[in-house]
Formats: C-alpha cells, sequence, structure tokens
C-alpha cells in the first residue's frame, strides 16, 4: 500500500495552517505545498528549475502568460508564426533597422508609429505617411532640395529619381481644377471654363452645338455676342477697315440694349453710346458722342471732347428736332442763328425777321413790320400803344378806340373822316 500525505482541494488547503513539516497535496491544482507551522495553507514547494538558464532548451507546455511583467534582455526573438501586439512595437533605440526588419520572412501587420507618435503607416486606412520625410529619404532619389511645383522626374542616364518640372508627353485624362478648387475643365462634359490667358486656335460652339467661331473661315457667327467687362476691338495695321454685320435674307442689325431689375425709363439713363476721337501724343479726346436714353437720341461734336454744352447737341426727342438744345419744344427748334441759302417754304412763319445787317424789318415781339425805316399797320390796345417806343410817321390801329392814329411830332393823333 502506497504512502499518502495531507490532501484536498486548493480552498481547504488555505482554510488551515499545516504544521512544520507537513506536506499538502491540492487536487484540483495538483500542487505540493510545505507547512512552516505559521504560513496559512502553507508554502509552495520548488519542484522545478531554479533559472530557465539551467535549461537549454525550454519548452512552453501552453500558453505563456507574463502576468503584467516583461521580457527583457539582449538577443534576438525567432518566431515562424505571427506576433500580434494590441500595445506599440518597439525595437532598439526605437528604430527597426535591415538587421530586425529586413531580414523578416514574414509579414508586419498594424499601424507604425514615430517615436513622436506621428503615423507613418496607418493600419485601418493602408496609408502611407511621407510628410514628415525629406524626399531623400526615399531610395533611388537625387538629394536635392525641390522647388515649388517640381515633382520626382526619373532621369534614366543616372537610373535615379529626381526633383524637376513634370514632363508633358502623353494624354491627361479626368478634370481639372485651379488653386482655388474652381472647375476648369469638366472631364465628364467636356466643357472648358475660361478666363483663358493665352493663344487659343479652333473653331467655338454652343451648348446647343452651334458653331460660335468658325476657326476654318476666321469668322464669327451667332445672334448673340455677349461680352462683359472693358474691352476693345483694335486693328494694328494701316489702311481702312470695315467691320459688316451681315444677314442672309434678312435685316442687318447693331442692337445696343441695357437690363436692369431696375426702372430704366428716367430721362438720365443712358442706353448706349458710340464715341469717336483720336488716341494721339496729344492725348485721347473723344470728339464725337453719339447717345441714347429713354429721352431721345443725342449727336454731339465739341473738339475739346467735353460734350457738357447744349449748343454742341442736335436732338431729337418725341419726333422734335433740335439743333444747340437738349430739349426740342417744335418739330424743328433752332437755338441760335440759321442760314438758308434756297427757299424756305411753310404753312406759317413766326418770330422776328432781319436783314443781312441785322435790321429787324418785322418784330415777332411786337408784331410790327419795318420797311425803309417806316413802322406800317399794327392792331393795339390804347395801353399797349402807349407802351410802343413809338416814332414819327408810326401808324396803329387803336382796337380800344377802334379808330386809326399816327405818331406825330411826340403825341398821337387821330385819323378822321369829313
Amino acid at each position: 500500500m502506497a504512502l499518502q500525505i495531507r490532501r484536498g482541494t486548493d480552498a481547504e488547503r488555505l482554510a488551515i495552517t499545516p504544521a512544520v513539516g507537513e506536506l499538502i497535496y491540492t487536487t484540483d491544482t495538483k500542487l505540493l505545498y510545505v507547512g512552516d507551522g505559521t504560513t496559512v495553507g502553507g508554502t509552495k514547494a520548488d519542484t522545478g528549475i531554479n533559472d530557465l538558464a539551467e535549461d537549454t532548451t525550454p519548452q512552453l507546455g501552453g500558453t505563456l502568460d507574463l502576468n503584467s511583467n516583461n521580457i527583457t534582455g539582449v538577443g534576438n526573438i525567432s518566431n515562424s508564426g505571427n506576433i500580434t501586439a494590441t500595445g506599440v512595437v518597439s525595437a532598439a533605440s526605437g528604430n527597426f533597422t535591415a538587421a530586425t526588419v529586413g531580414l523578416a520572412t514574414g509579414s508586419f501587420k498594424g499601424t507604425f508609429a514615430a517615436d513622436d507618435s506621428t503615423i507613418l503607416i496607418d493600419g485601418v486606412s493602408g496609408k502611407v505617411n511621407l510628410a514628415p520625410n525629406e524626399i531623400s529619404d526615399i531610395g533611388n532619389v537625387h538629394n536635392s532640395i525641390p522647388s515649388n511645383g517640381d515633382a520626382l522626374v526619373w532621369n534614366n542616364s543616372l537610373s535615379r529619381w529626381e526633383a524637376g518640372a513634370p514632363a508633358n508627353a502623353g494624354d491627361v485624362i479626368g478634370s481639372v481644377f485651379s488653386d482655388d478648387s474652381t472647375l476648369k475643365i469638366d472631364g465628364i462634359t467636356g466643357i472648358s471654363y475660361g478666363p483663358f490667358d493665352g493663344v487659343l486656335s479652333g473653331s467655338v460652339f454652343g451648348e446647343d452645338s452651334t458653331l460660335i467661331v468658325d476657326g476654318i473661315n476666321n469668322s464669327i457667327n451667332g445672334e448673340k455676342i455677349t461680352v462683359s467687362g472693358a474691352g476693345s476691338i483694335s486693328n494694328t495695321q494701316a489702311g481702312d477697315f470695315f467691320y459688316d454685320v451681315t444677314t442672309d435674307n434678312g435685316k442687318a442689325s447693331l442692337r445696343f440694349k441695357r437690363e436692369s431689375i431696375s426702372d430704366l425709363s428716367a430721362s438720365n439713363v443712358s442706353y448706349g453710346a458710340i464715341l469717336m476721337g483720336r488716341d494721339g501724343s496729344d492725348g485721347t479726346v473723344m470728339t464725337t458722342n453719339i447717345a441714347t436714353s429713354f429721352a431721345g437720341l443725342f449727336i454731339s461734336n465739341d473738339s475739346a471732347g467735353v460734350h457738357t454744352n447744349a449748343n454742341t447737341y442736335m436732338s431729337i426727342v418725341d419726333g422734335n428736332v433740335g439743333i444747340g438744345t437738349y430739349t426740342p419744344a417744335d418739330k424743328l427748334s433752332v437755338v441760335g442763328n440759321a442760314t438758308v441759302t434756297g427757299t424756305v417754304e411753310a404753312g406759317s412763319f413766326k418770330g422776328s425777321y432781319a436783314l443781312d445787317d441785322s435790321t429787324t424789318i418785322i418784330d415777332g415781339i411786337n408784331g410790327t413790320i419795318t420797311a425803309a425805316g417806316f413802322v406800317q399797320f399794327g392792331s393795339y390796345t390804347t395801353a399797349e400803344r402807349d407802351a410802343l417806343t413809338a416814332a414819327n410817321g408810326m401808324v396803329i390801329y387803336n382796337t380800344s378806340l377802334n379808330v386809326f392814329q399816327g405818331y406825330q411830332n411826340s403825341a398821337w393823333i387821330t385819323f378822321t373822316t369829313s
């Protein structure tokens, strides 16, 4: 019959204090304890080796639990399986070198960070962040300082990458955006957006495929050409040039139109103008101005280019023509003198008439006719007669007295019949 020692579960062991030298075997943990007379449960007996160094080829019979402790020392870890870490994997001096990584036959999985916690390889997105690196840190790249806008260009003769301007060979596919993210070329619709600086050649079509600029015949077509902002059409060649507006089987129109969400019917609102003048060594002067507004059409010629005096204008307002005035009151309003070398025919005349020497022969204000120094008949009341600047020989008809009167020796006398 075999020798048996005191035994029980580990919980039962912890409920007693074994005597000095007394042995206790736990049936559930399969461990042996020795009592010293004072320690509850006794002390676990040392049944193994004192140091792993005593075993040159130790092997684990199960999973190694570090129990919140570390594995430290100098040497290598050789593993043909996977190493899974939820924390940070650090190498000597915080670096992975060819000796520690380059000879690895397996794969690294997860996120890699620098000592300052900057993410170098994002294990979630799969992206490599080169922001903290220099171009020279990339293999086979010439160590030079790149300039703004440079790209990595392959130098085939030196078999290395260099910083330089990108080559323009080949096709560019996709949309193009400016620095402020404005769409310039739509890679889906094929539409290009301006403004464009430089030389453009070829034809231009509208969105409905209508030809607007004919690049073959060098002509501009279309019903409407819109120009926004200040601009000019110029020709620097010598000689006479004409800009024609033509249509087939229809009228040719050059239209000036002003658009606004406000009321444009005010008389001082200009609808458009044609300016003509000179641009020489003596300066730029617009000597001729043809302008339109709600009030009418105005044509002015001013050698000084001022165009502020009404006497420089000819105007057409509501069918009335004015010369020397903005506001003609009659079908023909002339402010100033008019010289006619031909015959003037009219149903009636209104106003005063004078000889070439400015002598008034018909007074449109007083209603008198002067011929060879004599004033002929006019009709006046007595009050109107007395207001006249009378002269000897003046004869009037007094409508207050219904008589003929004449001015003689500074007095009016009445003609009587016998």
